[in-house]
Parts: structure tokens; C-alpha cells; sequence
């Protein structure tokens, strides 16, 4: 199957019609990315997600809130859940703020963003998975501050680690690597791969690369003038790419 990647742009261009002429929130789409995470990381860890500690590294835009979505379905599933956030409540996106409060509700644990304390953290360590929700598609230039620190921990932990969409600190048209990035086992990618994801060099940092449907209609790429196949996910809501 020829499925085509996008840049950046094209992604935002997507994003911003989906919302715009199509009326869906970024919260719909966010909900489809979520399930799909919690199915991965299923994969990932055999099936056997019951009591299983898995820590979501979370940054403050949608990316990052796709994950503490994600956090959520992984909780419903039985797993034992901790959130590390990179930056402050008061400093999150609003979706990412309203994908929180539930997380607070439940009383999941959460650790707030503190540079110097990332690599020492025990949960990362432990973790049967971390799943990297860190950076999204608009990454602009090298990582910094307590994202940056977070990826240095996730790197140094050395455990199975599961990307939203594309390994934070990748240049998404590239796949070229700001410095630091996250090396994955698995990248789960949305709507359609970005094309660094499929760049000779990126390879070794994205791992095994899965598309999950997140509910786009096919007409909208006509805008675009992109020539997706209608079929792509007739089958399966993810599929290996």
C-alpha cells in the first residue's frame, strides 16, 4: 500500500482543517490517539498490562496531552500509572490541563517538573514502560530546560519506551536529531507518518513504526491534493508501517 508522509506543515494544515471545516476538536482526535497508545503499549507488554507500572513523560502542548489521555485508559486497563510533567499546571496547554483533572481525581501520582531530581527518579527506572509524550510535530531546534532533562532520563533509564507520534527532540521533516532525543522502541505515529520518521538516519530512534486512524476523513486530503489510499485503515485502526 502507497501511503503518502507529510511535513509538518502539511500536518498542521490537516489539524487545523479537521477543527475548522470539519468541526472536530482537537479533544476527539486527542481521544482516538489515546486508545491507540493504550493498545500499543498492550502490545509492547504482551498483553500482560495488569500491574504493570508504566510512567508517562508528559510535555504541556497536545502531544503531551495525548499521553495523559492516554494515562488514563492505561489506569481503566489496571496498569499502575505515574505522570511526570515537564512543566507546571499553571504553565500546561489547555488540553493538556483539561486532560489532567481526571488524573488528579483519581488520585494518580504526579510529579512536577524538577530538572535536577529527572534522573534520579526511581519510577522511570522501574518502569515496565515509559511512554514519551514530550514533543510533538512543532518541534522548532533543540530540546531545553526540564524537557530536555526528561529525555536524558528516559535515554538513561533504559527501559522499554513507547513515542506519540515521533520521538521527542526529532526534527519531523528530517528525522535528523536536535540534541538530546529520545531513542524508542516504538513510535506510534497519527493520521499519517511524518516524513523524517521514514528518513534512513532516523530509523534506529524511532524503532518499530506503527499509523494509528485517529479519525481524519478521507475527503479532507483532497485539500492537500494528497493521494491516500481510502482503504488504509479498513482493516485495522493501527497498522505497521
Amino acid at each position: 500500500m502507497n501511503i503518502p508522509s507529510v511535513t509538518a506543515q502539511e500536518m498542521k494544515k490537516i489539524d487545523d482543517l479537521m477543527v475548522f471545516e470539519y468541526g472536530m476538536s482537537i479533544l476527539q482526535m486527542m481521544e482516538n490517539d489515546a486508545h491507540s497508545i493504550a493498545h500499543i503499549a498492550k502490545t509492547m507488554l504482551e498483553g500482560k498490562i495488569y500491574g504493570k507500572t508504566i510512567v508517562v513523560c508528559a510535555g504541556k502542548g497536545n502531544n503531551g496531552a495525548g499521553g495523559l489521555a492516554a494515562a488514563r485508559h492505561l489506569y481503566n486497563c489496571g496498569a499502575y500509572v505515574k505522570i511526570i510533567l515537564t512543566h507546571l499546571e499553571n504553565e500546561l496547554g489547555e488540553t493538556a490541563k483539561i486532560q489532567l483533572r481526571p488524573l488528579k481525581a483519581l488520585n494518580m501520582q504526579i510529579f512536577k517538573p524538577d530538572s535536577s531530581h529527572f534522573d534520579q527518579l526511581v519510577e522511570l527506572k522501574s518502569a515496565d514502560l515509559i511512554i514519551d509524550a514530550l514533543l510533538g510535530y512543532s518541534i522548532q531546534g533543540d530540546p531545553h530546560s526540564e524537557v530536555a532533562s526528561a529525555i536524558y532520563a528516559i535515554n538513561k533509564a533504559d527501559r522499554p519506551v513507547l513515542a506519540n507520534d515521533i520521538p521527542s527532540g526529532m526534527n519531523p521533516d528530517t528525522g535528523a536529531p536536535y540534541h538530546p532525543i529520545v531513542r524508542a522502541d516504538v513510535t506510534l505515529t497519527l493520521a499519517l507518518p511524518k516524513k523524517g520518521l521514514l528518513a534512513p538516519q532516523s530509523q534506529e530512534l524511532v524503532g518499530k513504526l506503527y499509523l494509528a486512524d485517529i479519525g481524519i476523513p478521507h475527503d479532507l486530503y483532497r485539500y492537500l491534493r494528497l493521494e491516500v489510499p481510502k482503504d488504509l485503515f479498513a482493516q485495522n485502526s493501527i497498522i505497521a508501517l
